[in-house]
């Protein structure tokens, strides 16, 4: 608004200050010395006369003609036409700022733009990326739900090998103490057979590949029995039977230790 009302006050100054100082000028040019005093006297009394009809006319104008006629009546003397002049160039000068500051304003709201721009282009980014490391976190929680589910999936075949070894354990003892107490009785049986039979059985178990079991039942005959036997047996095979049951006595062997010789 206050923009609009300068744009209308401006070129009406303008307009008055032109009239003042043509009239002025006018004025200037006239000649003064070329009329003779009669002529004088009668220019002097048209002049009178024209300036009051002159000064009437200005007062029926001056209520009913425009605010730019009446700024020219006022402005008739000279150093009404220098402030008037001064006005104009005051606002000349407002004028000029008041575009400086639209350019200003408008250079600023283009850097804005931009600005908003680069921010927007910035944030599209941003978005993307938070899009995509959401994805990843997605595929990662996917990944350590698999490898928890593995995991236990581990966990449970360790609990049942565990599990199948112990029954396996507790089933070798029960075996290992079965076959003790079926050695054992059978020991009992050879201890009593003439040893001529026993070292016959003793070679026919060796030739047979149950040298292990062989060794085992020797070591439970009495030694008594077991002196007489070898003495019946072939050197070599007395030799062997006498060796691996040493290794078989031994306290830190095991009977595995003996299936696996």
């Amino acid at each position: 608004m206050k923009r609009l009302l300068l744009y209308i006050a401006v070129p009406a100054i303008l307009f008055a200050a032109s009239a003042g100082v043509s009239w002025w000028w006018q004025r200037q040019r006239e000649p003064l010395g070329s009329s003779t005093p009669g002529q004088r006297s009668e220019t002097a009394s048209a002049s009178n006369e024209a300036s009051a009809e002159t000064q009437e006319t200005a007062s029926a104008d001056a209520s009913s003609s425009s605010s730019a006629e009446r700024v020219a009546v006022r402005l008739s003397h000279p150093h009404q036409i220098e402030a008037a002049v001064q006005l104009m160039t005051a606002l000349e000068k407002r004028r000029e700022e008041l575009r400086r500051q639209e350019e200003t304003l408008a250079q600023r709201q283009k850097n804005l733009e931009l600005l908003y721009n680069d921010i927007r282009g910035e944030r599209s980014a941003l978005d993307a990326l938070r899009k995509q490391i959401q994805e990843e976190m997605r595929l990662l929680e996917a990944q350590a739900q698999q490898l928890e589910q593995k995991q236990q999936e581990l966990q449970r075949h360790k609990e049942e090998v565990a599990e199948r070894l112990k029954d396996y354990e507790s089933s070798l003892r029960q075996f290992e103490d079965t076959e003790r107490k079926n050695l054992e009785t059978l020991a009992e049986r050879v201890g009593n057979m003439a040893p001529e039979s026993a070292a016959k059985l003793f070679e026919h178990m060796a030739n047979s590949g149950n040298m292990d079991t062989a060794v085992k039942l020797f070591s439970l005959v009495k030694e008594t029995r077991a002196a007489k036997i070898l003495e019946q047996m072939p050197p070599d095979l007395a030799t062997q039977l006498i060796e691996r049951v040493k290794l078989l006595k031994r306290p830190t062997s095991k009977p595995s230790s003996l299936s696996r010789s």
